[in-house]
Order: C-alpha cells, then sequence, then structure tokens
C-alpha cells in the first residue's frame, strides 16, 4: 500500500482501530494476511511494521538481458520505509513511518537528500501514486475517525479532498486514465473496484486479490494478482477498453509484489531475487537480488526505466 503523517486516536479502543487500518493500507507485517496484509480479512497483524528499507538500483539491458546493477540502500536506518514510487526519473516518493506518524517523503536520488512532503496530523497517508491528471499524487488517507479513502494532494503536498467520497476502506490503487481508477478494497475477500471521479456507485470487476496494483505502461489497464483456488496466484490484468480481464502468468512462489518496465517486461520478487518475464515468453529469469539477505518485496520502475525501487526488510 504511497505520502503523509499521522497520529492515533488517543483512546485505547480508536487506537487498536487505527493501527489495524494503517497497517493494512502499508501491507502490515509485511503481509502474512491474505488479500495482501488486510487486517480486515480477519488474520492476526503484528503491532510493530518491521524496519523495510528502500534500495535502488540500475536496471541494465532490455528484454531477455535485463539485468540489475550496481544497488545500493537509499534509506539506511530504523524505522518503517516503504512504498515506493517515482514521481520522475530523479525523484522518489515514500512512506516513512516513525513512533506511529507516517508521512510521505521524497528523496532526491542524486543528492540522497530526504525531505517530508506531506505532514497532515493526526491524519496519516500511503500510497503515493503520480496523479494522471493534475500536478501532486494520490494517497490512501486514514482520516482522524479511522475512515480509509483515496485522496487527491496537491502539489505542495497539503492534502485537497477525497477523491471517491464513498468508498471505503481503501487499502490500495492504480490509475486506469484521469477518471478512473482501480481500488482495493478490504474486506473477506478483499475485492477490486472500478471507480469513476464524480460517480456515486462503482463495479467489483475481481475478488480474492492481492495488493499489488500496477498501471500498465500505455494506461487504460491495470495488473493485479489474483489468488487461486489451489492457494496460488495469477498475475491478471484488467483492461477498460474490453472491460474484462486476462491471465499474464501464473505468480511466483511466495512473490506477491510486481512491476512493469516502460517496454512492458513484467517483474516479480520472491526471497531476496527479482525476476523479469516477458509475457510471450512465459519464463521468469532471475536478474539480480540483495546479495546481504532480506527479502524483496514492493517494487517501482523509474519513468525512464533505468532504475528500480526495491523494498528490503532484513531476514
Amino acid at each position: 500500500m504511497f505520502p503523509s503523517r499521522h497520529r492515533l486516536p488517543a483512546t485505547v479502543a480508536s487506537t487498536l482501530l487505527a493501527l489495524t487500518l494503517m497497517l493494512a493500507a502499508c501491507g502490515g507485517a509485511d503481509d502474512a494476511a491474505t488479500g495482501g496484509g488486510d487486517a480486515a480479512g480477519g488474520d492476526t497483524v503484528a503491532a510493530t511494521p518491521p524496519d523495510p528499507d528502500i534500495w535502488i538500483a540500475a536496471l541494465e539491458g532490455t528484454g531477455p538481458e535485463l539485468r540489475l546493477g550496481v544497488i545500493r540502500n537509499a534509506t539506511r536506518r530504523p524505522g518503517y520505509d516503504n512504498q515506493p514510487a517515482f514521481a520522475g526519473p530523479g525523484r522518489l516518493l515514500y512512506t516513512r513511518d516513525e513512533d506511529g506518524d507516517a508521512d510521505i517523503w521524497q528523496l532526491d536520488l542524486a543528492s540522497g537528500e530526504a525531505t517530508a512532503f506531506t505532514t497532515t496530523s493526526p491524519e496519516s497517508e500511503y500510497s503515493a501514486t503520480p496523479l494522471p491528471f493534475a500536478t501532486g499524487i494520490s494517497v490512501i488517507q486514514v482520516e482522524a475517525d479511522s475512515t480509509q479513502r483515496l485522496w487527491q494532494v496537491d502539489g505542495d503536498g497539503a492534502p485537497v479532498a477525497p477523491l471517491f467520497p464513498g468508498v471505503a476502506p481503501v487499502g490500495y490503487h492504480a490509475w486506469l486514465d484521469e477518471p478512473r481508477a482501480l481500488l482495493f478494497v478490504l474486506g473477506t475477500p478483499s475485492t477490486l473496484h472500478l471507480a469513476e471521479r464524480g460517480a456515486t456507485e462503482t463495479r467489483v470487476v475481481a475478488r480474492n486479490v492481492g495488493r499489488s496494483l500496477q498501471s500498465m505502461p500505455g494506461g487504460g489497464a491495470v495488473s493485479y494478482v489474483q489468488r487461486t483456488e489451489e492457494g496460488g496466484t495469477e498475475i491478471r490484468v484488467w483492461s477498460l477498453a474490453s472491460g474484462e480481464s486476462r491471465r499474464v502468468a501464473d505468480g511466483l512462489e511466495g512473490g506477491d509484489d510486481h512491476a512493469w518496465t516502460p517496454d512492458g517486461i513484467l517483474l516479480q520478487a520472491a526471497g531476496n531475487r527479482v525476476y523479469a518475464l516477458e509475457p510471450d515468453d512465459g519464463e521468469w529469469q532471475d536478474i539480480g537480488g540483495v546479495d546481504s539477505g532480506g527479502t524483496v518485496s514492493r517494487m517501482a520502475v523509474s519513468p525512464d526505466g533505468r532504475t528500480v525501487a526495491l523494498v528490503v526488510t532484513a531476514s
């Protein structure tokens, strides 16, 4: 689940509820729960998030020659750094949590300087995503009363308004085009909703889905992880033009997160390795990993396809 700050409500009951929703949005303890770590699914969520860092790696080569190049830890510190999203080739947005306060931060990849982008209180924001229709970003906001909705944030980091006011609790999202997005709504099971700005109704397009949603290169479609009855996963693409989804590949065992390069190469992580697949080829290829160990989860690829951000949690 991309910028913000939140302070939990004062009462014990409200605190527990807000923390449960926060962990659902950020992936919980990175993600034992079904449906991508959503506590609403009835699974136990750890009370304290792990301490993941964001690593930056070069992407070298193309197609079957794609490989991870030099890799470095870009947020080396105690605490939660997760949910990377590129807002240009040299600017990375991510969620940073310090003592229960979660903010969207921005990292200048050239200088290494990290600064807070959102500073709301008592609200929290997660899952920063560049907007397709305006300057600024969309985020999952945990509001003061613990409602969890998709919000618009302007280019200065100030929340503007909820984008789909009637849809909650939203855990993750990805844009199809200017007015429409697919929303991961927490529940048992988790559901994937087609939502349009200004409309009062949504359409459920998939059920029992994972947390990883990715806008496809070129727009008009979103990929997602479909959990199967056999206990495995498929990566599927839902298309706005057809109104239907199609299978792209079987997901890797132990992998739940994926991303796309601008030229249509699918990436997925499992363990401490990253794998690539050309959709028409069908064979996953190991392209490198984090040799120091840890588990790679969420990923984001820069708009120019030359850099990938990896979330790594120590084993």
